[in-house]
């Protein structure tokens, strides 16, 4: 069986599909996430991998109060399910982190 990220990247499986992934890097960025934000708004980029691909995921508000707080943090894994791919073309797991 492939990896998980690879599967749904390929679209060979939803991304729905319930899948453990290990958190990699958390980088917190202050200023605006997108044009028409607060100024003053903090952000977190997360990257996580499931063991082969690594991938960069957008998290929402209660995630980015558990990494606040701590309880999420690089080496975490996390029970992930029902996630959902944004954005507007289809990308491999490759290309979408930046490893070549």
């Amino acid at each position: 069986s492939r990896p998980p990220l690879r599967l749904i990247t390929t679209h060979d499986a939803p991304s729905t599909c319930p899948m453990v992934l290990c958190v990699t890097k958390i980088t917190w960025h202050d200023g605006p996430r997108k044009q028409g934000s607060r100024p003053d708004d903090r952000w977190a980029d997360v990257e996580v991998t499931d063991g082969w691909y690594r991938i960069r995921v957008a998290v929402d508000e209660p995630i980015e109060r558990a990494i606040s707080s701590g309880h999420i943090r690089p080496g975490r894994k996390l029970a992930v399910q029902n996630a959902r791919v944004r954005g507007r073309r289809s990308r491999g797991a490759l290309s979408s982190s930046g490893v070549s």
